[in-house]
């Protein structure tokens, strides 16, 4: 996520919904309890250095320019683990 730009929440509980289970247990798996509730029950949508800090989002880079770079640069760690890794532990 760009540093200077945008913002990441779920501001389903305004509109009157709740957010999806699937979305509740992804959030949960990555954050803290306290922390997924607080995401989730105060519809606040949170800059770009809170979702770092609630590990909704794994890193931030300075410009749109860098985003492709950091993507790619994450993806290649990705693509370097054998599939087996991924298949064992579900």
């Amino acid at each position: 996520m760009v540093k200077s730009k945008g913002s990441i929440g779920f501001p389903e509980n305004r509109l009157g919904f709740a957010a999806p289970k699937w979305l509740r247990m992804l959030l949960l798996n990555a954050t803290t309890v306290r922390n997924c509730e607080y995401a989730l029950k105060s519809d606040k949508l949170l800059t770009p250095e809170e979702a770092l800090k609630y590990n909704m989002i794994d890193d931030l880079v300075d410009s749109s320019s860098d985003l492709i770079p950091k993507a790619e640069e994450v993806m290649d760690m990705w693509l370097k683990v054998p599939d087996a890794a991924f298949r064992i532990p579900k």
